[in-house]
């Protein structure tokens, strides 16, 4: 606060009729547009697409981990698959869900 008045009385100094909200306002208006260039788009985009990817892959199990990973699953006498949970569809009488992108469902059977 102290700072605001300093400047407002250091630039009535120098200025007299200078209305200072609206002298910062055009100068971090004009900041900001002199940031936004293709450039510094195109560079920020870029950095934070190599992050992400980055953490992307730190993240992935490599193949060799996978793989032992099933085989363990396989040995064990079951493979864990993850899913969304199923939906009733009333009209048709069934369960349904996806795994993996895939569509599964089932029926209840007439008895």
């Amino acid at each position: 606060m102290k700072a605001m008045i300093q400047a407002q009385e250091t630039a009535s100094i120098l200025d007299p009729s200078i209305d200072i909200g609206r002298a910062a306002m055009e100068e971090a208006r004009d900041a900001l547009i002199s940031g936004l260039t293709l450039d510094n788009i195109r560079k920020t985009a870029t950095e934070t697409g190599l992050r992400v990817g980055k953490e992307l892959v730190r993240r992935l199990p490599t193949l060799e981990a996978a793989a032992f990973m099933w085989i363990d699953q396989f040995g064990r006498g079951k493979i864990t698959v993850a899913s969304t949970p199923a939906t009733w569809t009333p009209s048709s009488g069934s369960w349904t869900t996806r795994v993996g992108g895939s569509r599964w469902g089932c029926s209840p059977s007439a008895s």
